[in-house]
Order: structure tokens, then C-alpha cells, then sequence
């Protein structure tokens, strides 16, 4: 197999890149276009693919941090805007901060670090996931760099015997949420969760009707270029609201998501007559919907029914004719979705440092990581129970 690095996604042919694409569709070529062409930072965006006579075997999306870069990106890796206590200080002073380093994973929205061509068998499918990332280790050896595998990897792509546990360490990640689409109707599904959740089918009531007596209605936007300006608002100020930073790219990235995706890219708004109180973007791929980016009007009176509505309520009714057999609503918010019967997913980030005492330092830090993620995610779904990744899709009827 031969494995090459590439310097910007377009180098590489979309249909070839998305043979190696699964469920995840922020792996997608037009999304990772989309992003690379409009976003703000200046880090670099690496792309290792593994090749054969056949085409892509493997391939691995990653930004890349120099020696020279600060040390907040990859502090912001490891705790976020969940920042506790005094251990991103001590992380941040230990080294473990520092360039150079590989991210594996997509720059923007959940997805795996390591895709592999579907078809394979399990023995090719862990070989070729192998090599590449021996290639990537190399690479980081090279100029002294760590390596970090977001969202997983290994249990996202079903191979084994990839990681060297010698090397690795180890912390979970804020799971996602998803729902299986096991009803036909908004009726069949509001009488189902009628049955197991009663306050929750009366939630969905109470604020579908306030939506619909404020005139607010849910549409579609089939060219968003005329409204740029007005959905990067909402964006930009949503994101700082909830992440404490600015959304990630500038105004076209509706326009240029649609120009690469087509109907595969959904981006829906709120609007109450000439006025837009919300936006969603969701990636459509197979037979799973995810949604990513929203962005909310903040001082409106009805935010929360205008976000349940644009996040949850909509996507629930679209799915079965669709033909969508899950949807995937993120890693914030957990206790409507969950209210709904939705599920937590596991998701985790491998992290391989250089020298013996380094690694054993950013064990620990990990270690620690994982303690104060797990108080999180307790705390935000009230115990709910986490569900390995990947559970098999419904069979089709």
C-alpha cells in the first residue's frame, strides 16, 4: 500500500476520498472542502491516504500543530470550555500542550480519525488502518511530535491491533446522542413516547403550539447564499455563547457546503415572516442524518422553542420519509434528546506522546481527564447509561 500526504483536500478525487467514508459524514470530502476553504485559523490541514491499484484503502484527515504554535489548541483538545480547576495550567506547563503535534479526526463536527474502505475484511481493514497510521507515527518521530486519534478510531472503524498500548493513552470523550427511527409517523412516534414519557410527548405539544400560534415556521434553504450574512450571525453568536470562541468559518460556508453536498447538506432556518430566529446544518449520508452547526436568535422569547424545534422536533418528523434509519443530535443538550429516547455513544481520543516520561505524564493527565469528563456527563444526562459506538442500524422493513 502506499501511502501519501496531501496538503489540501481538493488535491484528492471526492468519489475516491468517500469510498473510505462510513457513518461519519463530517468526514466527507465536500464538508472537509467546505471548511478548508472558508475557515478562519491558520493551523495546517494534512490528509494521509493509503493506496492501492484499486484505490483509497485508508485515509486519515488531521490539523496539524508546528513547534512554534501555542499551546491552546491542543489544551483546548483536552478540556474544552470545561476548563476545571488548576489542571489545564499544569498540563500546559508539563509540555503537554506543545507543538508539534498530528490531530487526527476531522477540523469541524464529530467523526472518526481513521476511515477505512468499507468491503474490506477485518484482517485488511486492521492492516491498512495499521499502516497508515505507522506512516502518521513516523512522521510525528520525525520532528519529535504527539499524535491524538479523536472520537476513537479503533472502535470506530472496527479494527484491531492498531494502537500500541505501549504508546497510547487513553480518555473518553463527551459521548454523542442518537435515536433510532422505529416509527412511520410524528403520530406513531408522539404516541409511543406518550406511553413510556408522558411529560415529554406533552412538552412536544405545548411548544410545537407555541410555535405555530407565534407564526414561526421551518423551512428548508435551498440557496443560502442571500443569507450569509444573516446565518453566520446566528452561527458566530451562538458558538460564543456556548464554546466561549467564535464559529470556525466565515460567512460562505452554507453557500459552499451546498455547492459540494447538494441535498445531502440540510440547512434549515426558523422564521417568523421576514425575520430569521434560527439556523440547523445537518449532513445527510446513507441512511443516517447528523446534525451539526445551529444558531439561535438569543433574545428571542421562544429560543428554546425555536432550537427544540429546529434540533429535534423537525428531524423527527422528516426521518421516516427519508428513509433515515438514525439520527445523531451532537454532544451538548442531553437531557431533551434524551427525553425523547435518545441514547448516549461513547466516543473517546488516543494519544500517543514521545519519550518514556512524557507519556507517562500525559497518562495521567488523561487519567484525570476522564474522571472530571465522566462528573460531566453525569451531571449533564442525570446518569443516563453510555452505549458502545456503533450500534448496527435497523434492518430495512
Amino acid at each position: 500500500m502506499e501511502i501519501m500526504e496531501m496538503g489540501s483536500i481538493r488535491d484528492i478525487d471526492p468519489e475516491r476520498w468517500d469510498t473510505v467514508v462510513g457513518d461519519d459524514p463530517a468526514a466527507l470530502h465536500g464538508w472537509l472542502r467546505a471548511f478548508e476553504e472558508t475557515r478562519l485559523d491558520s493551523t495546517q490541514l494534512r490528509y494521509w491516504i493509503g493506496r492501492d491499484a484499486t484505490g483509497i484503502l485508508a485515509a486519515l484527515p488531521a490539523t496539524v500543530y508546528g513547534p512554534a504554535s501555542s499551546s491552546e489548541g491542543i489544551i483546548e483538545l483536552l478540556f474544552g470550555s470545561w476548563r476545571v480547576g488548576r489542571i489545564p495550567g499544569v498540563a500546559s506547563v508539563l509540555g503537554l500542550g506543545a507543538g508539534p503535534a498530528i490531530v487526527g479526526g476531522p477540523p469541524m463536527g464529530v467523526g472518526a480519525s481513521i476511515l477505512v474502505r468499507r468491503g474490506l475484511d477485518d484482517a485488511s481493514r486492521s492492516e491498512a488502518a495499521r499502516t497508515l497510521l505507522r506512516a502518521v507515527e513516523a512522521q510525528a518521530d520525525g520532528c519529535g511530535g504527539s499524535v491524538w486519534l479523536r472520537d476513537g478510531g479503533l472502535e470506530t472503524q472496527a479494527c484491531t491491533g492498531v494502537f500500541d498500548p505501549g504508546r497510547y493513552g487513553t480518555s473518553i470523550e463527551m459521548p454523542t446522542t442518537s435515536l433510532d427511527v422505529t416509527w412511520d409517523s410524528l403520530s406513531d412516534f408522539r404516541m409511543a413516547l406518550r406511553a413510556s414519557h408522558p411529560s415529554s410527548e406533552r412538552n412536544i405539544r405545548i411548544k410545537s403550539n407555541r410555535l405555530r400560534r407565534a407564526g414561526i415556521e421551518i423551512e428548508e434553504v435551498v440557496d443560502p447564499a442571500p443569507l450569509e450574512r444573516t446565518l453566520h450571525h446566528l452561527l458566530d453568536r451562538h458558538a460564543r455563547r456556548l464554546n466561549g470562541k467564535p464559529f470556525p468559518t466565515g460567512p460562505e460556508f452554507p453557500t459552499k457546503l451546498k455547492r459540494y453536498l447538494g441535498d445531502r447538506a440540510l440547512i434549515r432556518i426558523a422564521r417568523s415572516g421576514s425575520r430569521i430566529l434560527g439556523v440547523s446544518i445537518a449532513l445527510r449520508h446513507r441512511r443516517v442524518i447528523h446534525y451539526k452547526p445551529i444558531g439561535l436568535y438569543e433574545t428571542h422569547s421562544l429560543r428554546s422553542e425555536v432550537y427544540h424545534g429546529l434540533s429535534l422536533y423537525q428531524p423527527i418528523e422528516e426521518a421516516p420519509r427519508a428513509g433515515v434509519r438514525r439520527l445523531f443530535f451532537g454532544t451538548h443538550a442531553y437531557e431533551p434528546k434524551l427525553r425523547v429516547g435518545s441514547s448516549l455513544e461513547e466516543r473517546s481520543v488516543h494519544v500517543r506522546g514521545q519519550g518514556v516520561c512524557r507519556t507517562r505524564l500525559l497518562r495521567a493527565i488523561l487519567g484525570v481527564r476522564s474522571r472530571l469528563l465522566t462528573r460531566r456527563i453525569v451531571e449533564l444526562s442525570g446518569g443516563a447509561p453510555v452505549h458502545g459506538s456503533r450500534r448496527p442500524l435497523r434492518p430495512e422493513p
